[in-house]
């Protein structure tokens, strides 16, 4: 019986290559991106750029010319990032809140927070949600902005309605990116309309930016 050592050599390409040839892989067969270290493995149906990766490479600085869905392990930092078409994002999600509490005698108050993970990364804030408890009837308004300097910039708002009740809500808004060079976050809760207390609170759901 003879033994013959053969080698195998993969498919390879650039990431920018690929996307413009996007040919359909065989079934089983691999993509190799010669400057990102990811794969796809064909179906035999699928064009290259519809086709998931199947690994995550890691790495110590951001692939160049990326794909949308792509994904890396930084090795530096020990956080895993996606590619979502315009920016790298952690794959983790991030949570943090803050609360207010406003007595019958005050109809407007003001709380901060500490930027996450300031002057490292920029915040790419995903979700808001907020909840309330009016002692009497009445219709609160909560606004969330990030202050840089002197200067706050608006996030999101929600309203709550006119039962003396709890009341749960999510802020509809456009993910927005903030700046590792912001100060804080400031809660700015209003009484629209009624009467009394109102205790306040919200969380955001938020990934860190990658570089």
């Amino acid at each position: 019986m003879v033994t013959e050592n053969k080698q195998q050599q993969h498919r390879r390409d650039s990431a920018a290559d690929w996307v413009t040839a996007d040919p359909v892989l065989l079934q089983g067969e691999i993509g190799f991106e010669e400057n990102t270290g990811a794969i796809k493995i064909g179906d035999g149906a699928t064009a290259w750029t519809s086709l998931n990766y199947a690994n995550v490479p890691s790495v110590t600085s951001m692939p160049t010319s990326p794909q949308t869905g792509m994904r890396v392990y930084r090795s530096d930092n020990e956080l895993e990032y996606f590619y979502d078409g315009t920016r790298w994002l952690t794959t983790r999600l991030f949570s943090m809140g803050f609360s207010a509490y406003s007595q019958p005698s005050n109809d407007f108050l003001q709380t901060l927070m500490p930027i996450p993970f300031k002057d490292h990364y920029d915040v790419y804030i995903e979700s808001m949600t907020a909840a309330a408890y009016k002692t009497f009837p009445g219709t609160w308004g909560v606004e969330i902005h990030y202050g840089v300097g002197l200067t706050y910039n608006f996030i999101c708002s929600v309203n709550f309605g006119h039962n003396a009740s709890y009341s749960v809500a999510n802020a509809s808004f456009t993910p927005i990116v903030v700046p590792s060079t912001a100060e804080c976050f400031r809660n700015d809760s209003n009484e629209i309309s009624g009467s009394g207390s109102m205790k306040g609170s919200c969380v955001m759901h938020y990934r860190l930016v990658g570089t």
